[in-house]
């Protein structure tokens, strides 16, 4: 009894995946979930989940999409 409790415990015990060199495998960015509507439609938000560097850079193609309307506007 002693021995199978003792196996049971050892399974049950979280792996963690080590690295060659010894130290701890990073952390994965945690999701940012927001509801996102398509323009024209009254059905409700789908969510879209991604990480902030996902995001930001979403954000930052926009900018620069908008960016390069506006300039050819104004030639």
């Amino acid at each position: 009894m002693l021995m199978l409790t003792a196996i049971l415990l050892v399974a049950a015990l979280p792996v963690m995946p080590a690295q060659a060199d010894g130290t701890a495998a990073p952390k994965a960015e945690k999701k940012i979930c927001r509801g996102l509507t398509k323009t024209g439609t009254r059905v409700r938000a789908k969510p879209v989940c991604k990480t902030q560097a996902e995001w930001d850079a979403d954000a930052q193609a926009n900018h620069d999409h908008a960016r390069g309307m506006s300039m050819m506007q104004t030639r």
